[in-house]
């Protein structure tokens, strides 16, 4: 469904981009689409993670607890998550998603190596357009 409205917009911009002939424009609209089109069909990787009793690694990108200020757990059916927050200056909100996982052992676990942020309890704005864009 996504593809047809972005199909759309995309001629949109290309029919305004020839009208006033913004060529360049006309070329980087149909290199994003041609991209689009590739990696769309692409499914994306299985990352095996683990909470182990220093810190989480997943896949080969290791997060001691040390470095890592607060978490929280949104479990609202379907959404099943674990969101921490890393001092990094780039992408500082991290979320692993915990489907097959029971979240009272997992924040058990976790308060005692991290502080939990009890006052959150959704997920943060930009993972639920994300999942709905399903990009």
């Amino acid at each position: 469904m996504w593809y047809v409205l972005t199909g759309i917009i995309a001629g949109a911009i290309l029919v305004i981009a020839f009208l006033t002939y913004n060529f360049l424009l006309a070329v980087i609209i149909v290199m994003v689409g041609v991209v689009m089109v590739i990696q769309g069909g692409v499914k994306p990787p299985i990352v095996e993670v683990e909470v182990g009793p220093l810190g989480i690694r997943r896949g080969s990108h290791y997060i001691p607890y040390s470095s890592i200020d607060h978490f929280w757990i949104v479990y609202d059916p379907p959404i099943k998550s674990l969101h921490f927050n890393t001092p990094r200056s780039i992408f500082p909100m991290n979320h692993i998603p915990i489907d097959g996982q029971n979240p009272i052992e997992l924040r058990t676990f976790l308060k005692k190596h991290i502080r939990e942020d009890i006052e959150r309890d959704s997920e943060p704005v930009m993972d639920m357009v994300s999942r709905i864009l399903k990009i």
